[in-house]
């Protein structure tokens, strides 16, 4: 359960130790034990190994995942539009290709990640909607990245290389700014998930007025922050 962010300058081995991990650099000495149970998801910059010619509702359509509901709101909760559930995979970005690659591996239900710089295709919101969700995380994280900023907002503790050694630390307290950020995410997330569900009802709906004022109230909330 830990979300562990790997530091050093370039060249120190970070991928390099993520790859040891997976058992895919076989050129290293010594030996890693993983748990035989750790259902294990790797995460890099650059996602080739996606149909490109599925849409997301074909790459999705299984039976070991929930209802179709909770994947359409998982791609909402990522950025995506409700168009591109039936775009192929190959008219979306590097970035957007990321994103759903993450998905499926949430939806695999995967209890480790392994992330190697996910943002670098990223703009802005959806390095803010990725940390959303990542923050919500219930697995083990192990994450490689240049943004400090993502990595102060998705884990706690850091695996410093640094010389011939690794060191662990805990992450220093976050500042006052960046918990008023994270409860503005927060709220806003809580307003997408209110909102994708009056999408499918209509004003005279049991249960629509309520809806409705929780969106206000969120709105006037997130408005406070700002």
């Amino acid at each position: 359960g830990e979300k562990v962010a790997i530091i050093g300058p370039n060249g120190s081995g970070k991928t390099t130790l993520l790859k040891i991990i997976l058992g895919q650099e076989t050129a290293a000495e010594g030996s890693v034990w993983v748990s035989p149970s750790a259902n294990i998801g790797y995460l890099t910059q650059e996602v080739f190994d996606l149909p490109l010619e599925q849409t997301p509702e074909e790459l999705f359509d299984n039976e070991t995942y929930k209802a179709r509901g909770h994947v359409q709101s998982l791609m909402r909760h990522l950025g995506f539009t409700a168009s591109q559930w039936t775009e192929p995979i190959k008219h979306m970005s590097m970035g957007e290709r990321v994103k759903c690659k993450l998905m499926a591996y949430i939806l695999e239900e995967k209890d480790v990640l392994i992330l190697d710089e996910p943002t670098n295709h990223l703009d802005l919101p959806s390095r803010e909607q990725l940390e959303e969700t990542l923050s919500q995380y219930s697995g083990t994280l192990l994450a490689v990245s240049h943004d400090r900023y993502f990595l102060e907002k998705t884990t706690n503790c850091k695996l410093v290389i640094s010389g011939n050694g690794i060191e662990k630390q805990l992450n220093d307290a976050p500042l006052e700014r960046n918990d008023r950020e994270e409860l503005r995410l927060k709220l806003e997330t809580e307003r997408q998930e209110v909102l994708g569900k009056l999408s499918f009802m209509m004003p005279n709906d049991k249960g629509y007025k309520e809806l409705d004022q929780a969106f206000n109230e969120l709105t006037k909330r997130i408005k406070e922050l700002d």
